[in-house]
């Protein structure tokens, strides 16, 4: 009865502290939420191109990245699954880019499935959540696979969870991907452990394969190398146990069980990584942006939430840096229990060296510039993504503080069990091999480190605020205020810590003057671990909070989420599904012109701009040969050509032309109509298809459509990835197809199979026989097929490994009959 009921206890306390997790993730919403139910920064859709209204103020300008690409993303993918197709292609952007193969989208990752569950208003919104709870569960899981206490793995797993490296991520893929770190890593330790291999190897491979779903090579590349920065220091620091026995698993057996683990969450994901890459390597991201780092002076943003300004508009970031790798901040609660966690060294502790040894070397490489210059000149390293690594950063700092939290009070606990079993001594008890003068070390160099890691912070906030007032002359009122108002949290983190060290230096001097006996020390002891349990609730609180204050505040929402204006309306009705190109657009910019890059894609139209990570190279060249520009992406991820000319509309198959207002559209073109100000002119003669005689394409160019060939009529069904051309040719002639030429095209003519070709380097074309054809294309990539045999081949190995284990633990229960 005593163990059942010890065992109902333990379930209710581990539930009650994912509820606070829960909670927490749900209070740090709220603030944005009171705006509206969906999540997202939709305000800038109302000061941007015919989406614009009168009455529209947008909340965050800087983090945009959210409704330009994975928002609208998201819906798409929300829209084919509800249509019963695979989210694989989008056909509205450009000539159509693929969907599930940028890396970004990640469609099939799972808090982006789930949020296919909810109506498409709040889709988003519940991956937010989602992404927030798993995160925090993974670090409290991963915390208790540390056989850390559960008010320290509390602490540790929300520090993390409103961390300001993970949450500015929250509503991107980043977030998706890093809110399983902490489940990868409690699979690692429990694979390290060494009691079992079977079970704590299929978990791994699961959790790094539901990470790798969500995430880009360069940041599958982050997490790996995190893993395998905390195996090694792990195994390499890892004491002998008694008689010369290895304690945990072999280092040998543990690294090729995390090999094997590797290899199958690869099988796991190869229908989508395999084509993916296909694409990357010629895509215009291989060639750019080149690596950068951070600033040294960001190190002080892991303090402060908003010390160098509010990043909320364009002329106040964060630094000189980017929003989204500048916020890096843990807070002055986290940042001082990180450093207490040093204490457990003394126990020689290879997890906590492991995760000092990832922040150090995590730190030098953003924060010290000569790093991102010498990558800049590897080959391999120069287009690298160094920022990504802000989040395995603030992790590492989340897991220190949990060790941090335990050294202060978990130690503690484990001391009055001891004396509970009659083991006398005030200054500590024995346990087995003299654990409780080990665990006693502990506590006193915590209170130390404690005390070493107050002061520096509260010196540390007395230079900044020094150096702020000298700065006072070169920085507007506002910034002013903002600056000092970012003073606050941090200052009552430190005052609360020096608080709580107080309380704990004094209450053992107050009880020594009362009573005496074995009795009294367990009492007063117990009542030490209360009261130190207390003070931890009360800094967590305080952390929180400033979480919330510093980054909460940042997310924005709405109850009319991709609201369609009158304007939208009209260029809906007056151009159908024919492609609309932008008159005034610098190639490598966005245009205040038409619907925002990608949000096209929820209202239905067709526009010839790109904001994606694997436009291909292809698309440069092509412009820069109609135009006798450059060939070469300037922006990698950006692609919108200006539509001058009745030649190039032609070329890309562009039937209207949005201009600014009062600007005239191309020579050749009409105005049809003007929607939200701009001019809307057709362009005669241009199609998404058209035919070109055979014996005179070469001549003259294989996109020409002056030379009457016959009739095609093109239709799109836009949401099962296909499109059916009916063609009534004269003769023997090209087909010339405005689909983006990237591998997964297959050709079909009257049911028989119709070979492709590229046109252009851009796109696509067949040869047809003259007569009445249909010519249906579909978009199903020779990788997709082959993914899809390797990760069933991965499952299989899985469940056999599982099945096996299973067999043999029953094997060795069941009582043979010589027994």
């Amino acid at each position: 009865m005593d163990v059942a009921r010890h065992g109902m206890r333990r379930i209710l306390v581990e539930a009650a502290a994912v509820v606070w997790l829960a909670v927490v993730a749900g209070a740090f919403l709220a603030p944005a939420l009171q705006h509206g139910s969906a999540i997202g920064p939709y305000d800038l859709l109302g000061i941007l191109g015919i989406t614009a209204h009168a009455s529209a103020h947008a909340h965050n300008v800087v983090g945009s990245d959210e409704i330009q690409e994975f928002i609208p993303w998201q819906a798409l993918s929300w829209l084919q699954v509800h249509s019963g197709h695979l989210p694989l292609w989008d056909p509205f952007n450009l000539l159509g880019m693929p969907l599930a193969y940028n890396f970004e989208a990640a469609p099939f990752s799972l808090t982006v499935a789930l949020g296919y569950a909810f109506p498409l208003a709040l889709a988003h919104t519940a991956t937010v959540y989602v992404r927030l709870v798993v995160a925090g569960s993974g670090a409290y899981v991963l915390s208790r696979m540390l056989r850390l206490g559960v008010p320290a793995s509390i602490v540790g797993a929300t520090i993390f969870e409103l961390s300001g490296a993970f949450t500015i991520w929250i509503g991107t893929y980043e977030a998706g991907f890093y809110c399983f770190l902490g489940w990868v890593l409690a699979a690692s330790v429990a694979l390290l452990a060494g009691r079992r291999r079977a079970v704590p190897g299929v978990l791994l491979a699961v959790t790094m394969a539901l990470a790798l779903a969500a995430g880009e090579p360069q940041v599958d590349l982050v997490m790996v190398a995190f893993v395998a920065v905390f195996v090694a220091v792990v195994l390499v620091t890892r004491r002998w146990g008694a008689g010369g026995t290895w304690v945990g698993a072999r280092p040998g057996r543990a690294v090729l069980d995390h090999l094997l683990a590797l290899g199958a969450a690869c099988g796991l994901v190869a229908p989508v990584v395999l084509p993916g890459i296909q694409l990357l390597v010629h895509s215009a991201r291989s060639s750019g942006p080149f690596v950068s780092g951070l600033p040294p002076h960001d190190l002080t943003h892991l303090l402060f939430a908003s010390y160098s300004g509010v990043p909320t508009n364009l002329a106040s970031v964060i630094g000189p840096d980017n929003l989204y790798v500048s916020t890096v901040f843990v807070g002055a609660v986290g940042l001082i229990l990180a450093f207490t966690g040093l204490a457990w060294v003394r126990q020689w502790r290879p997890e906590v060296l492991a995760f000092w040894v990832l922040v150090v070397v995590l730190g030098i490489a953003l924060f010290a510039p000569p790093v991102a210059a010498a990558m800049r000149h590897l080959p391999g390293l120069k287009v690298f993504r160094l920022v990504l690594a802000t989040t395995p950063l603030d992790f590492g700092f989340a897991m220190l503080a949990a060790f941090g939290v335990h050294a202060l009070v978990g130690t503690e606990r484990g001391r009055v069990g001891a004396g509970a079993d009659g083991v006398a001594g005030e200054g500590g008890v024995a346990g087995e091999g003299g654990v409780g003068d080990g665990l006693d070390e502990v506590t006193r160099w915590a209170d130390r480190l404690f005390v070493v890691a107050t002061g520096f912070l509260a010196i540390a906030l007395a230079v900044f605020e020094v150096r702020l007032g000298i700065g006072l002359g070169h920085l507007t009122p506002a910034q002013t205020s903002v600056r000092s108002a970012s003073f606050l949290w941090p200052a009552i983190g430190v005052a609360l810590c020096v608080v709580f060290l107080a309380a704990r230096i004094l209450r053992p001097r107050l009880g020594a003057r009362g009573r005496k006996g074995v009795g009294w020390a367990a009492f007063r002891r117990c009542s030490t671990v209360a009261a130190g349990t207390a003070g931890v609730a009360v800094l967590l609180c305080a952390e929180v909070a400033f979480c919330i204050t510093g980054g909460g505040w940042l997310l924005s929402s709405t109850s009319r989420p991709l609201a369609v204006t009158r304007a939208v309306a009209a260029l809906k009705h007056a151009v159908g599904d024919k492609l609309v190109g932008i008159g005034a657009c610098t190639e490598n910019g966005f245009p205040d012109l038409g619907i925002m890059p990608d949000v096209n894609i929820v209202y239905g139209v067709h526009e010839l701009i790109g904001y994606d990570p694997i436009i291909p190279t292809t698309y440069y060249s092509s412009y820069g040969a109609l135009t006798g520009g450059s060939k070469a992406p300037l922006i990698p991820h950006v692609f919108c050509p200006a539509v001058t000319s009745v030649r190039i509309a032609r070329f890309y198959g562009v039937s209207y032309v949005l201009e600014p207002p009062g600007v005239a559209g191309p020579r050749g073109t009409t105005r049809v109509a003007v929607v939200g100000g701009e001019g809307l002119y057709a362009v005669p003669g241009s199609g998404r298809a058209t035919l070109v005689p055979l014996h005179r394409a070469s001549r003259l160019g294989a996109t020409s459509t002056g030379i009457p060939a016959g009739s095609v009529v093109p239709s799109t069904e836009s949401l099962a990835g296909t499109w059916r051309v009916h063609v009534d040719a004269h003769a023997r002639s090209l087909l010339v197809l405005r689909v983006t030429a990237v591998p997964g095209w297959r050709a079909t003519i009257d049911g028989k199979p119709l070979t492709l070709r590229t046109t252009h380097t851009v796109l696509l074309a067949a040869v047809v026989p003259a007569g009445r054809h249909v010519v249906v294309l579909r978009y199903w990539p020779p990788l997709l097929r082959a993914g899809l045999l390797i990760a069933a081949v991965s499952a299989a190995g899985l469940l056999a490994v599982l099945a096996w284990a299973g067999r043999s633990r029953w094997r060795a229960r069941v009582p043979t009959a010589d027994r």
